[in-house]
């Protein structure tokens, strides 16, 4: 099996890593935060490389050393840099078996997530864990995800289960995209 190269800049970037690597042992992961990557990478015995996957240039750069080092690619996951994964899913791509899909998160339980948390928390007065129930307390599922969440959507479109998905969104924010927000004040609250 060829290896998968991660390119995150997504809050669930890290089990994006542990995820694939269960499936494709030989990684090599790319990110802007060279002591997550590094970490991850430490704990899988994959490959870390630090960089700005945003910059087309430093995603070309990754692609093409881990296919020299490995000899080609199954997966790239990149969740920033939608210039280098939008060209990837140009049309003629896909008779070459190059699927290209975007996961959209909603709020995820991760240390990005829980800074943005710790912020409004303090600005509120309240508590990290009662600033996630108000930023998700007109989401249906009423949470963020976990990260491992996010990951099982990232690799579900990266697997053999999806074979004929390519060119489009999966919203994975607890049903958040299907709010009506003008409308919420006007609900009755339920027991």
């Amino acid at each position: 099996m060829l290896p998968t190269l991660l390119l995150p800049v997504v809050p669930a970037g890290p089990a994006c890593f542990r995820g694939a690597h269960a499936q494709s042992p030989a990684d090599r992961h790319a990110g802007r935060r060279r002591e997550p990557i590094e970490a991850v990478a430490a704990d899988i015995g994959g490959m870390a490389v630090a960089g700005d996957t945003r910059d087309a240039a430093h995603a070309a750069q990754a692609v093409a050393t881990a296919v020299a080092t490995f000899g080609g690619l199954d997966i790239v996951v990149a969740s920033a840099g939608l210039g280098f994964v939008g060209s990837a899913g140009d049309s003629d791509d896909g008779q070459r078996g190059i699927r290209s899909n975007t996961l959209c998160p909603g709020w995820v339980v991760t240390p990005m997530g829980d800074d943005a948390m710790d912020a409004m928390a303090a600005a509120r007065g309240i508590g990290r864990q009662d600033a996630y129930d108000l930023a998700t307390a007109h989401v249906p599922l009423r949470r963020a995800a976990t990260g491992q969440e996010i990951a099982s959507c990232c690799l579900f479109l990266a697997s053999d289960e999806s074979p004929i998905v390519t060119g489009t969104t999966l919203v994975a924010d607890g049903g958040g995209l299907a709010v009506d927000l003008t409308s919420t004040a006007f609900r009755m609250p339920t027991r």
